[in-house]
């Protein structure tokens, strides 16, 4: 009898210390895991922070040979028919992201439609002296070692551009088209190059290429030229059926503007 209780007494004993062991092995678990958790759980105690700024200057050139051509005596459209014919070669440069070079005329003599002579479309070369008359210039941009473009087709409103003038309106007669200068600038009809692009450069733009995409721009160096076509409507008025114009002495002056938007 008394093996027995002795027996018991030291599987009590065992019982309590293994008891023990479990409960302090469990409290170590979960102090270690405290422990971990308060690690990972850590506040910031203090943060401190410094500013950092840098300017980049703009660079921008941009100069034009020839400065001036003339049409002659001619009672025809005048398309270029030579790589040199009626060319200003655009030479420019620009580190703005993006830029633009756009072509445009600023006929001021020439009467708002709302006064006496005015005129809706005032672009291209003036008449000497009013009531004003006018000869709508056409651009195509290439690169310089190209070919000269061909003549536009009859149909003005896609082959070439027309050079806009600044102070274009609207003529309420086209429903569909709105021709004034500001409409025109904004969706870039006047841009003769523009970029970068992906991969650096810019690109001129070449209306005669009527695909859509990148087929429809002439690859260009970011510091390198573009040559501008510019033909003279002297025999159609850039309208069909033709309305050639009228008998007398045209000129004008052409503009180039290097920007950033």
């Amino acid at each position: 009898m008394k093996t027995e209780k002795s027996f018991l007494k030291i599987t009590k004993r065992e019982g309590n210390t293994m008891k023990k062991l479990v409960l302090m092995a469990t409290a170590l678990a979960v102090a270690i895991c405290f422990i971990v958790v308060a690690k990972a759980e850590a506040e910031t105690d203090k943060t401190v922070s410094v500013t950092a700024s840098a300017t980049i200057t703009g660079i921008t050139s941009l100069t034009a040979d020839a400065a001036a051509f003339t049409y002659g005596t001619t009672g025809s459209d005048a398309f270029p028919t030579i790589p040199t014919s009626k060319r200003v070669v655009l030479t420019y440069g620009s580190n703005y992201n993006p830029w633009k070079i756009d072509i445009y005329t600023d006929n001021t003599q020439i009467p708002l439609q709302a006064a006496t002579n005015g005129m809706y479309a005032k672009g291209g070369l003036v008449s000497g002296s009013g009531p004003y008359s006018t000869v709508p210039l056409k651009w195509v941009a290439k690169n310089p070692a190209s070919t000269a473009p061909v003549a536009a087709s009859i149909n003005f409103q896609t082959s070439y551009n027309f050079v806009k003038d600044k102070r274009d309106e609207d003529d309420p007669g086209t429903a569909v088209d709105n021709e004034s200068w500001g409409v025109a600038f904004a969706g870039g009809y006047p841009n003769v190059a523009w970029g970068p692009v992906v991969g650096g450069g810019g690109v001129c733009v070449d209306p005669t290429n009527t695909t859509p995409g990148p087929n429809q721009y002439r690859g260009d160096a970011i510091s390198g030229s573009v040559a501008v076509y510019v033909a003279g409507l002297f025999g159609t008025g850039g309208v069909d059926p033709a309305s050639p114009a009228s008998a007398g002495s045209y000129s004008g002056t052409i503009y180039f503007d290097l920007y950033h938007p």
